[in-house]
């Protein structure tokens, strides 16, 4: 469950880096503005296909990403059979995909300076030419497939918080993936 055609690349490339083999089932929203009134719904949908994970992504927006993290794993129904991770992004998802705005701008063709910072959404989506109808997302997902993952692990705590739960995750199923923070 993702927000947007950003957050659903972001997926996709680490899909394609840390398992390739994984089938990627979309469970969509109900219609309900507040999604946490979905997850039951969203849960009983999982269940039903036999998914092995149900993967949410959220942005912080401003908030405290621990904070909303909390409030997400709350909202969620009980005992599932399958994992959920929950990845809340600092600001927005663009933030995990600046994590490194030098490897960010060397993709989307532009100076570093133009991706770094606090909030680099709006500056990232203008580099790569995001509009309403051209969303990137294959060029997203090859940044993230290729993004030097250790650099977003060391500066920022909630793509690290989301990478050790999806290792923790990855560990429980007897799945290989990658040790990030090891690699150059």
């Amino acid at each position: 469950m993702v927000e947007g055609a950003t957050d659903r690349a972001l997926l996709e490339g680490l899909r394609r880096r840390w398992c390739p083999g994984a089938i990627v089932e979309k469970i969509e929203f109900r219609g309900s503005r507040c999604r946490h009134r979905d997850y039951d719904k969203m849960c009983a949908d999982a269940r039903l296909r036999g998914v092995d994970a149900l993967v949410i992504l959220t942005d912080a927006n401003g908030r405290k990403w621990r904070d909303v993290k909390d409030q997400e794993l709350k909202a969620l129904p009980g005992v599932q059979p399958f994992d959920i991770l929950v990845g809340v992004c600092d600001r927005n998802v663009e933030c995990w995909l600046c994590a490194d705005p030098r490897h960010a701008a060397s993709v989307v063709g532009c100076d570093p300076g133009a991706v770094d910072g606090e909030d680099p959404k709006s500056r990232f989506e203008r580099a790569l030419g995001v509009t309403r109808s051209e969303k990137q997302e294959d060029v997203i997902a090859d940044l993230v497939q290729g993004a030097p993952l250790r650099e977003w692990i060391r500066r920022s705590p909630s793509f690290r918080s989301f990478y050790e739960d999806a290792r923790d995750i990855a560990q429980r199923r007897g799945c290989t993936m990658r040790n990030e923070e090891d690699r150059e």
